[in-house]
């Protein structure tokens, strides 16, 4: 670019040549950066290359008789063409690959999923309640059993046949844990302490003077406020004897000619407690032993034998405030209960 400006004005001598200054772009030039010819030389060489390269593709595809498709026709053979028969799933030796349904396998996935949800809450709910109950703890039940027969054999000259641990209702719905041991001619109902391992109470009912063995539902009064689910054994050892208004009304009583029984919450864990937790074959061992000591040693005056009935059981509760307290927080168990004393 040339800049050119004139200079004039009224201060010049007159007779003087006017100046005209022309600054050109010499005087600011800068220079332009020459191109590598290196760098020319390389691209002609390299688009002289693919210029060959296609035509030679071209003839070649002329030779041959291929016709390249275009564009629209690429896309419209795709979406017309089903699934490639190029692409097949691996085969294993020769059996042929079934057909997988991506539904179906979601949904086995979902079933498996749930299930392994339940067995983990169920097992870790096991893993709980063996923790919790001291009878749980590894040789607990083996060293009450060991405990009593040998106070058994010791005092009463009978030896122990089967072991149970059960839970005894008493007539005012209230839950305790018993060990409960069937011998030669009684039955020994026990009052085990799991903590101390020591035994504090031993009831002895003799086998021969059982006459009725029940099985059935839970029943309470219509008003009543405190109810039951589930069924239960009880057993009657007196059936000329009613119990008493004072009886049935004193919590503490335990004068009564019957008794009950229901299964242990460890019923559902697996192992041993699991099989000897369970009134089902309590009531099978029982009733066998009931009928030979029957059998053997028959009451003068009573008729022999025992009847095995399937009827309601009734507890006769209204309010029951001290079984709801009481059975809520498992005060007749033997329990691992914290920083709280049992």
């Amino acid at each position: 670019m040339v800049y050119g400006y004139s200079i004039t004005g009224s201060s010049e001598a007159p007779g003087r040549k006017r100046e005209r200054i022309d600054l050109t772009a010499s005087s600011k030039r800068e220079e332009i950066p020459t191109t590598d010819h290196k760098a020319l030389v390389g691209v002609v060489i390299a688009s002289s290359v693919y210029s060959f390269q296609t035509q030679f593709s071209k003839r070649k595809q002329q030779e041959i008789g291929y016709i390249p498709p275009t564009y629209k026709e690429q896309a419209f053979n795709m979406a017309q063409s089903g699934p490639s028969s190029d692409f097949r799933p691996v085969e294993l030796g020769a059996q042929d690959s079934p057909h997988t349904d991506v539904s179906k396998g979601t949904g086995e996935k979902k079933e498996q999923g749930g299930k392994g949800q339940a067995e983990s809450s169920e097992s870790s709910n096991h893993q709980y309640l063996l923790r919790k109950f001291f009878v749980a703890r590894p040789g607990a039940f083996d060293q009450a059993v060991q405990d009593l027969t040998n106070q058994l054999l010791l005092r009463e000259k009978e030896s122990v046949h089967s072991a149970w641990l059960l839970v005894e209702i008493d007539h005012w719905n209230n839950e305790k844990e018993r060990v409960v041991l069937i011998a030669d001619s009684s039955i020994f109902i026990c009052k085990y302490d799991f903590i101390m391992l020591c035994s504090q109470e031993i009831q002895k009912v003799p086998l021969n003077f059982i006459d009725r063995i029940c099985r059935g539902p839970f029943t309470f009064p219509q008003k009543s406020v405190d109810k039951r689910a589930g069924e239960g054994l009880r057993i009657y050892w007196d059936k000329l004897r009613e119990p008493s208004f004072i009886s049935r009304w004193n919590p503490l009583s335990s004068d009564l000619p019957y008794t009950t029984f229901i299964d242990h919450p460890l019923t559902t864990c697996s192992g041993k407690l699991s099989d000897v937790s369970q009134i089902s074959g309590f009531a099978d061992h029982l009733v066998k032993a009931v009928q030979e000591a029957h059998t053997a040693n028959p009451v003068p005056g009573r008729a022999n034998g025992v009847l095995i009935l399937n009827q309601p059981l009734l507890i006769e509760t209204y309010v029951g405030i001290m079984s709801f307290v009481g059975n809520r927080n498992k005060l007749g168990y033997s329990l691992a209960r914290g920083s709280v004393g049992f």
